[in-house]
């Protein structure tokens, strides 16, 4: 779910580890030694790997995030990206960039409240929440850039003839490889779902997502015509 930006919980309230959830440094070593750490692409005993399951433990990019070295590569490439959005959308006699830009933010507003609201209510879960503030904040910035370019691009993709059923499968695409990707992080423990949530319903909300970003610029542009 690439979407999913994980903001930060109480970690003391929930039970959070460095390396998972719910479980202590003594458990963590064991797992180290018997070879079922997180770095062995979540290889705990069937028992503890059901797909909503409560423990969940650090995906590669996740671990690679917590090092000096990766939160500066993440938090670099976020603003470099960002930046990049915005020196496009600030060139001379192209106003009408900026409306792409905020359709972007809006849409990353969204996710944010979707982490918000289900990852509070254990829906969502994820040792992701427990990054640092910048690396979560960075996040924010490379998203907004990416949903702008969405936009962009469905922009493009709507002025060609079939663009508008392209647009549909591309849509269904989206769907199907969110479904793929949970199912993936779900089996070796780097998220895990609770109250309910299935996959179908992340892939339901990936598409949402991309509609909000669209509509918060078509919405508004049609209102002025």
């Amino acid at each position: 779910m690439p979407y999913r930006l994980r903001l930060p919980r109480d970690s003391a309230a929930r039970g959070f580890r460095a390396g998972g959830l719910g479980l202590d440094d003594c458990e963590r070593r064991r797992a180290v030694h018997s070879g079922t750490s997180s770095t062995g692409l979540g290889r705990f005993n069937s028992s503890r790997r059901s797909h909503y399951g409560r423990v969940v433990v650090d995906s590669p990019f996740t671990e690679f995030a917590r090092t000096t070295l990766g939160s500066g590569l993440v938090i670099g490439a976020s603003v470099v990206v960002f930046a990049g959005t915005l020196f496009w959308a600030g060139q001379r006699g192209r106003t009408d960039r900026w409306r792409l830009v905020v359709a972007g933010g809006i849409g990353t507003t969204f996710i944010a409240l979707l982490n918000v609201v289900l990852g509070s209510a254990g829906m969502w879960r994820s040792t992701d929440y427990t990054l640092s503030v910048a690396v979560l904040g960075s996040f924010l910035l490379f998203t907004t850039a990416m949903l702008t370019w969405t936009v962009v691009f469905y922009r493009w993709l709507w002025r060609r003839r079939s663009g508008r059923i392209v647009s549909a499968l591309l849509l269904g695409l989206v769907a199907v490889l969110t479904a793929v990707g949970d199912e993936f992080a779900l089996a070796r423990g780097y998220i895990a779902f609770g109250g309910g949530y299935a996959v179908w319903m992340d892939a339901v909300v990936a598409v949402a997502i991309f509609i909000v970003s669209v509509l918060a610029y078509e919405l508004p542009r049609r209102r002025r015509a």
